[in-house]
């Protein structure tokens, strides 16, 4: 059974990603972004990160990383497990580059805020 950790802004289910990439002793993990129903109501917020570093991640403009981060930050973005389970995070960061590359170009990355509850999270069945 494929894992699902789901990305919510409040009531709002943006969408969901495996986090097939892990670094479990950093409690950072990666993967492959599904855009759930509510995720055009928040996506301007990560078009915001995409604008400022570009594809290539050019030198980012300070000031509109800044815009970015606290736009970011108002969503109070949350990181669930298939059964509703919350998991604490210190960071979950959309990449969005659909404008730049195509419809798939969605990526989640979060870092949990507990690395060592983070391993048992992850490799129990929800």
């Amino acid at each position: 059974m494929e894992r699902r950790f789901t990305v919510r802004a409040g009531a709002l289910d943006l969408g969901w990603s495996a986090l097939e990439h892990r670094d479990d002793g950093m409690g950072v993990a990666n993967g492959a972004f599904h855009p759930g129903p509510d995720y055009p109501r928040a996506q301007p917020v990560f078009r915001l990160y995409a604008d400022a570093v570009g594809i290539a991640e050019r030198e980012a403009h300070t000031a509109d990383l800044a815009a970015y981060y606290q736009a970011r930050d108002r969503l109070a973005l949350s990181l669930h497990r298939a059964d509703g389970l919350l998991i604490a995070t210190s960071s979950v960061h959309v990449y969005d580059f659909t404008l730049e590359v195509d419809a798939a170009a969605l990526e989640l990355e979060v870092i949990v805020a507990d690395p060592d509850a983070w391993r048992a999270i992850a490799h129990e069945s929800p």
